[in-house]
């Protein structure tokens, strides 16, 4: 189960806790495979590591069945004879140079992967993320698990009042307007399941949304970690000076948005035809529950619908918010990806 937290030590505790993991490099053709009955679909595999019998997570036999190109669903659905059968025919067939990466941690081997790939250590990152924003930071999202490592961090020094003429109309109790604040979101795996990257994030003070803005002033390549820019906390720092440059720019195309008027049937319609399926009605209930008929209005449904939809998978959460971060900054439907006309936009 993953770690969703908001509090900073909950979330450094986990992330200590899964740094520890082993890695050990294997030969695919000689390494002892061992599958026994389970009261799953299939069996439960093993790998005999360093005189060890280790048990593969289902992502791991995921994995496996890539390196060895055997079909990913039908092994995982198969009874324990069958994938015995297909684990030692496809380790038969790879080639007896072909070495491959495994990644241990709470007891079982949870990744095969390449030699290529190299689990980063989070830790590091997430403390370089803390140093490098400083005091009074806030942490907005956290969700870790082996597949996937998301955090949000704010900070009340960036933020902005959106130039929002409906919010007190909408809200007169809210005196304070409708505040944002920015800062970073990072998104990483320790199986190599994504990429380690960072973007400019957005919170909504008022109902507590988040988006992930797309870079507005260089190559988002930048915001990719490669092995060219050394060690990823090396990297963190770099990026978060660089995303300081964008502040002024994103929260102006904030203000853009609050201004441009669209028409919300027509809006709502184009824009949830490119979001996941729980989200498109979930969408469209939280435009009722704040009817502002233009693109920041349409921008931040999408965001409270994924902000606060208990049962998303985090990737539909995450492609979620940067969907609507492209419709607030650039303008681009998450239907179409064309430019979006809220006053007659069509697919």
């Amino acid at each position: 189960m993953p770690t969703i937290t908001n509090d900073l030590n909950v979330a450094r505790a986990a992330l200590v806790e899964t740094d520890e993991y082993q890695t050990v490099e294997i030969p695919l053709r000689e390494v002892s495979i061992d599958v026994q009955d389970s009261d799953d679909a299939g069996g439960a595999v093993s790998f005999r590591v360093e005189g060890n019998e280790v048990p593969l997570s289902e992502y791991a036999l995921r994995t496996l069945a890539g390196e060895m190109g055997i079909p990913t669903n039908y092994i995982l659905t198969s009874p324990a004879w069958l994938q015995s059968h297909m684990l030692r025919h496809g380790q038969s067939q790879v080639s007896e140079r072909k070495r491959a990466l495994v990644v241990i941690g709470d007891d079982h081997i949870q990744s095969v992967t390449s030699r290529n790939f190299l689990p980063p250590k989070m830790v590091p990152i997430f403390d370089m993320c803390m140093n490098k924003l400083g005091d009074n930071l806030e942490l907005n999202h956290f969700e870790h698990s082996w597949l996937s490592t998301r955090f949000m961090f704010t900070h009340p020094d960036a933020s902005h009042t959106v130039e929002n003429g409906l919010f007190k109309d909408l809200h007169p109790e809210q005196h304070v307007g409708d505040i944002v604040q920015a800062g970073v979101n990072f998104i990483g795996s320790l199986v190599n399941e994504h990429h380690l990257e960072m973007q400019p994030a957005v919170f909504r003070l008022f109902c507590s949304n988040r988006m992930v803005s797309p870079v507005l002033h260089i190559d988002e390549d930048f915001y990719r970690w490669k092995r060219d820019y050394g060690r990823p906390s090396a990297w963190v720092e770099m990026v978060i000076d660089e995303l300081g440059k964008d502040l002024e720019p994103l929260f102006a195309e904030l203000d853009k948005a609050a201004q441009q008027e669209v028409d919300p049937e027509i809006s709502l319609r184009a824009v949830t035809s490119g979001l996941p399926g729980p989200l498109r009605e979930a969408t469209v209930s939280a435009y009722r529950e704040e009817p502002m008929p233009t693109l920041w209005g349409i921008t931040n449904a999408i965001t409270r619908a994924a902000t606060h939809a208990e049962t998303l998978a985090p990737g539909h959460r995450l492609n979620a918010e940067r969907s609507a971060g492209r419709l607030a900054h650039r303008g681009e439907c998450p239907g179409c990806h064309r430019p979006f006309n809220g006053g007659s936009h069509s697919h």
